[in-house]
């Protein structure tokens, strides 16, 4: 008798045990720790399988890359995706953009389909200032965005100022490899007028210059560059 009691004791004290270390399991479950929060995001999150990009007749996928700041395998979300759209259409690459998303070939994968119009050739004005030059305006530009389908700039312009004069052909390559090199090039066929003043008397000496300038650059830090001209 007295040691069914015992035994009986012993399986009480356990179920006591059991009993009293319930809530605090039930609260472990209820309220998981950071790593255990960011396992199952992670579990549940999107990822860019690849972009499809549709209108586009001179634009290659890889230039779009360079400017659309995501890459095949990232997680996404809407704010994300959002974003890069709308930093795609402030580059200019594109006369419009618009997009929609669809699922992907495996679970958890997104496509991101891009609709384009290609820019055109465009009709525009400048003002400007150099050192040698001062100020001056570009009352006629031909302009034509994305020319080559690279992302570059190509215009043709008419620059006058206070005795200056001169046309300019220029080419701009904003994003090149990887897309933190840049290029540029510029044609030019300037006249300007010197004046000199000796013994009272007011000379003007007409000087035309004409040649080509480039420049080449790479950035390492937002204000960190190497460049080259």
């Amino acid at each position: 008798c007295s040691r069914t009691i015992r035994y009986l004791s012993i399986t009480l004290m356990l179920l006591g045990s059991l009993l009293a270390s319930l809530p605090a399991y039930a609260l472990d479950l209820s309220s998981p720790g950071p790593e255990a929060e960011e396992k199952a995001s992670s579990q549940f999150a999107l990822r860019l399988g690849h972009v499809e990009l549709s209108g586009a007749t001179r634009t290659s996928l890889s230039t779009v890359y360079r400017y659309l700041d995501l890459f095949p395998g990232q997680l996404i979300d809407q704010k994300t995706l959002v974003q890069a759209v709308e930093s795609l259409r402030d580059e200019e690459l594109f006369e419009s953009v618009s997009f929609y998303t669809k699922p992907g070939k495996e679970r958890g994968q997104l496509v991101l389909v891009l609709e384009v119009q290609e820019t055109g050739f465009d009709f525009r004005w400048a003002a400007g200032n150099t050192d040698i030059d001062g100020w001056y305006l570009v009352p006629a530009m031909l302009a034509y965005d994305n020319a080559f389908g690279k992302g570059g700039d190509l215009d043709l312009r008419w620059q006058i100022g206070f005795r200056h004069n001169g046309l300019l052909l220029r080419y701009r390559q904003p994003r090149a490899g990887d897309g933190r090199s840049y290029w540029g090039a510029r044609l030019g066929l300037i006249s300007t007028d010197w004046v000199y003043s000796f013994g009272g008397v007011e000379f003007l000496h007409r000087v035309k210059t004409a040649g080509l300038e480039t420049v080449y650059g790479r950035r390492y830090a937002p204000h960190r560059l190497f460049e080259l001209g």
